[in-house]
């Protein structure tokens, strides 16, 4: 296919080919399993901290207000809110469980 450029978006006339854009997709991947793992090892470090201050592993009003706080910006993004719920759901899911295992001693696994 070489350079076609997409007639599209903010590609159009910069010669932008798909092996390209492919490449900055694969490069966004990348940093969002970065920011995962960084996000783990912050999660990893609450555990101890809630223990020390005597408050419970889980904070459901602390993680509802997360997730309004995310459907929000999913929403002024321009991101499907189902998109972003489901990843979250997911992030949250295991951050409660790097909670519960950091609270006993394990680690972020």
């Amino acid at each position: 296919m070489g350079a076609v450029a997409l007639a599209w978006g903010g590609w159009v006339g910069r010669g932008m080919d798909l092996a390209a854009l492919r490449a900055r997709v694969d490069e966004v991947d990348q940093q969002i399993v970065a920011l995962l793992a960084e996000r783990r090892r912050l999660v990893a470090q609450m555990g101890p901290v809630k223990a020390a201050l005597g408050l419970p592993a889980l904070d459901p009003g602390r993680e509802a207000e997360a997730r309004a706080r995310l459907l929000g910006a999913a929403t002024n993004l321009g991101l499907p809110e189902l998109l972003v719920q489901q990843i979250f759901d997911a992030v949250l899911a295991d951050s409660r469980q790097v909670v519960s295992r950091s609270l006993k001693g394990s680690g972020p696994g």
